[in-house]
């Protein structure tokens, strides 16, 4: 699977990952309403008795049949009166949905926080990686460094007969085409491994989409059977749902707590095998020639030897060579710039997953710091050392032509030639 298509495959399943939650956090309240409503339904019959000069109150969930009205009659009692009144525990059942319905609320709040955490970090990785992705083919297609001065194009082929071809120029072609290979192999190097990073991911998104299965159903559930009341419900079925509800609830927050501790463990490990950020670090210095590179290499002085009395039709075809090369060079110079102010703006990476417990973040931060010193110690130095090198290729030229030439007013003549082409 190709970096894009892990980062669109984890961007789709972040955004499907809020969007769950953003659901279970709908649901709550319409099928809560909706509860309520229905304990608003239940009505109990209230009948004042009287007996030896006693008045009590009683309640019953059905009206008294005229027989059993008999009954208390023979037993002393007189019915004062009968009236259909709501249920006396309804108050006390509403605030027991008011509690679920907060609880849910607040709950729902506290891991749509987290999820949020949990979806970002991913986005920015693939914005982060996207953003690498295209530097390192750029920096592929466009600054593409032969391993031999014959591959750089110039007006001058005589002028490979020099010994500065394959002299200390030579040298120092071969050690900056180098650094432009481990440049790309670096950046290489962090994508790949950011990549599989991200798609270890994917399955633990989906987790936390589908542990809130349960709470949904249970939403449905109390929508379909109070909408399949035909008649007022029991309060004992109302507190049945109720129980369910708190159940469904404190279900989903121990779930989603110890799925929040798995998860940060799992990240932390894969993080920690997958990015080998470390060896990464070291082959930013690879490219360096001596001490204090730390990146890519500063190029040494190119001189031409002398190669005995040139007359001036071969003076002016070794200018033309050190100008073309120089040439080549600034251009090589003007495209690492460019790639290195795009890798300094790369958007940096989190401190991931702050809301997630057992998460260690330090990986975080090594990746940030190996972007930057991508940028800084290969992309910005190599800008500088190839610029460095076509100064010294335009040095070396006038250098060699003062040696070669017969007089001062020769070599101004020649490089007047050669600047107009």
């Amino acid at each position: 699977m190709s970096v894009e298509e892990i980062v669109k495959k984890i961007t789709q399943n972040c955004e499907d990952l809020r969007a769950t939650y953003a659901n279970l956090a709908a649901q709550a309240a319409p099928a809560l309403e909706d509860l309520e409503t229905s304990i608003g339904r239940i009505t109990q019959w209230k009948y004042v008795l009287s007996r030896r000069g006693t008045v009590e109150e009683t309640y019953r969930d059905v009206k008294m049949s005229w027989f059993e009205k008999l009954g208390f009659y023979a037993s002393g009692f007189a019915v004062l009166a009968e009236e259909q009144v709501p249920h006396p525990e309804a108050p006390a059942a509403r605030k027991r949905v008011e509690e679920l319905l907060g609880k849910a609320n607040s709950n729902d709040k506290h891991f749509q926080l987290n999820v949020d955490d949990i979806a970002n970090t991913p986005i920015t990785i693939g914005k982060f990686l996207i953003t690498w992705l295209r530097i390192r083919d750029t920096l592929a297609r466009e600054v593409v460094i032969p391993s031999d001065a014959a591959y750089i194009r110039t007006k001058a082929p005589a002028g490979w007969e020099s010994p500065i071809a394959s002299g200390t120029y030579g040298v120092v072609l071969a050690s900056q085409s180098n650094a432009a290979s481990v440049t790309t192999n670096v950046i290489s190097g962090l994508l790949n491994s950011s990549a599989k990073f991200l798609e270890s991911l994917a399955g633990n998104l989906a987790d936390y989409g589908a542990i809130t299965t349960g709470l949904q159903q249970y939403y449905s559930k109390v929508v379909t059977d109070v909408a399949g009341f035909a008649e007022p419900p029991s309060m004992a079925t109302i507190g049945q749902l109720i129980d369910a509800g708190f159940s469904a609830v404190n279900g989903l927050k121990e779930v989603e707590a110890e799925k929040n501790v798995a998860f940060g463990k799992m990240a932390t490990k894969n993080i920690q095998d997958l990015l080998d950020i470390e060896s990464l670090n070291v082959m930013v210095n690879d490219p360096g020639e001596v001490r204090g590179d730390d990146g890519w290499p500063a190029p040494i002085a190119v001189a031409g030897a002398d190669n005995g009395r040139r007359n001036r039709r071969q003076l002016v075809m070794d200018a033309r060579f050190f100008t073309d090369h120089a040439a080549f060079w600034d251009d090589i110079s003007t495209r690492l710039s460019a790639l290195g102010t795009r890798a300094a703006g790369v958007e940096e990476i989190p401190a991931m997953f702050t809301r997630v417990p057992s998460f260690t973040a330090n990986q975080s931060t090594a990746l940030n710091a190996l972007s930057d010193r991508i940028a800084k110690d290969l992309l910005k130095k190599g800008s500088a050392a190839t610029a460095d090198l076509a100064d010294k290729l335009e040095t070396a030229r006038h250098a060699y032509l003062v040696r070669e030439a017969d007089n001062a007013a020769e070599v101004a003549a020649i490089e007047k030639e050669i600047a107009g082409g």
